[in-house]
């Protein structure tokens, strides 16, 4: 058969072919013209168009569907497969050798020249080290014979996140004969959050200053007077430089109470008797706006120990940005004021319907009970500090929870837990991974 196209050119017609359009033939790659009606190729003789087997329809080689009668074209299409691209196979000419210059002196017959001055490349190479020693006088490997030397740190060197978001777990800081308040001056202009945790009574907020139903301070409240108790020391200091702060003629302590402590919180007061006026021992005296009943004693003797009486001591209340007074009421610093309460053991109160002994713990024992009683006060601190936390608090400036007249001044008890304080608090620092412990930047535990 006569090849009428080269190689290069029968690739083209290939690709061109791709779409499945007949306008070259599929035996011989010659170009045909589809204006003149031809159905045969002009120069090998092959079939362009055939007929479909059911209706008779003329169809193209490139289907696969008749057109009329939507039948598929099996038979056509293995026609077409058998006949797609079979062109004349184009063997490439093989490459004659090429013959050498005649007027190229070859390179064996050619003599070097007695004048030419020798390659200085040649002359002057360094022989290699390899080739010219011996194996037994090589110099041994740096990285076999010596160890890679350490690198220097780099004093710019930007220092490892790992060790930059892993503070130290802080410790709890004993500091003796200094008041809260005080202590929380020497953060003044530092721009850090304080918080100072509050020792309360469960069922009285404020303590001996607040009334029992909320609705403002007894006449316990004086403005010049120093308290002994830290809640009532605490509260006095903050009223005080709130009326020095704002400077108002029509400041009223009592409507500050109130909206802070009292009756005018949003949701009522936030802790206390829920029956103020009842007298002790009558029905449901011993109920709080808590849902707790304090009186409840440590000891079972059916289930030993009750250790979930701690429950009733998990509870923290917050005061946030709040002015409060120095030891000498000349200084302000803006800070938190977290309340919470511990166990009462030992407190009984003078009037019928005393907070004090309305939330007395029933038969307790200093050998039997002593444990549940510290299970309690460690609850509470965990409160407040866990409260200090959610604030985003860094300087946490606690208080001896039930180290007072509520655990018997000069009692085991009341010597037992006052030893225990910064073991109780480091506990509670180093629980659930140490969070609370890599969160503050001091916690400060003020002893008089």
């Amino acid at each position: 058969m006569v090849k009428l196209f080269s190689s290069r050119k029968i690739k083209r017609i290939r690709k061109r072919m791709n779409g499945g359009a007949q306008q070259f033939c599929t035996e011989c790659g010659y170009k045909l013209s589809t204006k003149l009606g031809h159905q045969f190729c002009t120069q090998c003789g092959t079939p362009i168009k055939k007929l479909c087997n059911d209706c008779g329809d003329t169809i193209k080689y490139g289907n696969n569907f008749c057109v009329k009668c939507g039948k598929e074209l099996n038979p056509v299409i293995k026609i077409r497969k058998s006949l797609k691209f079979k062109l004349p196979s184009t063997t490439r000419r093989p490459s004659t050798t090429r013959r050498p210059s005649t007027t190229r002196r070859p390179s064996t017959t050619r003599r070097p020249s007695t004048t030419r001055r020798p390659s200085i490349r040649k002359t002057t190479r360094r022989p290699s080290i390899r080739k010219t020693t011996q194996k037994t006088t090589r110099r041994p490997s740096i990285r076999k014979t010596t160890q890679k030397p350490t690198r220097r740190p780099s004093t710019t060197r930007r220092p490892s996140i790992r060790k930059t978001t892993q503070p130290k777990i802080i410790q709890c800081e004993l500091i003796r004969r200094r008041k809260s308040q005080d202590i929380a001056q020497d953060y003044k202009g530092t721009g850090k959050k304080i918080a100072i945790l509050v020792a309360g009574n469960a069922g009285r907020p404020g303590g001996v200053l607040g009334k029992m139903d909320g609705n403002g301070l007894t006449h316990h409240y004086k403005h010049p007077y120093i308290y002994k108790t830290q809640e009532e020391d605490v509260v006095a200091s903050w009223l005080q430089a709130e009326e020095k702060k704002f400077k108002k003629s029509s400041f009223t302590p009592d409507i500050v109470f109130r909206k802070n402590l009292g009756t005018d919180v949003s949701g009522g007061r936030p802790w206390g008797m829920l029956y103020p006026d009842l007298h002790v021992g009558s029905p449901k005296s011993t109920h709080t706006i808590q849902g707790r009943d304090f009186t409840h004693p440590f000891y079972d003797r059916a289930k030993g120990q009750r250790m979930d009486q701690a429950e009733n001591y998990n509870f923290a209340y917050t005061l946030q940005n709040k002015p409060i007074f120095d030891s000498n009421k000349t200084n302000i610093k803006m800070t938190d004021l977290v309340f919470v309460y511990g166990p009462n053991v030992a407190f009984i109160g003078r009037s019928n319907s005393s907070s004090g002994t309305r939330t007395l713990v029933k038969d307790y024992q200093f050998i039997r009970d002593y444990d549940v009683f510290r299970e309690c006060v460690k609850t509470a601190l965990r409160a407040g500090l866990n409260e200090m936390y959610k604030n985003k608090i860094k300087i946490a400036i606690l208080a001896p929870i039930s180290g007072g007249i509520y655990s018997g001044r000069k009692s085991d008890t009341n010597r037992s837990i006052n030893k225990e304080y910064s073991d109780i608090v480091n506990e509670i620092l180093n629980e659930h991974g140490a969070i609370l412990g890599r969160h503050f930047e001091r916690v400060i535990f003020p002893k008089l």
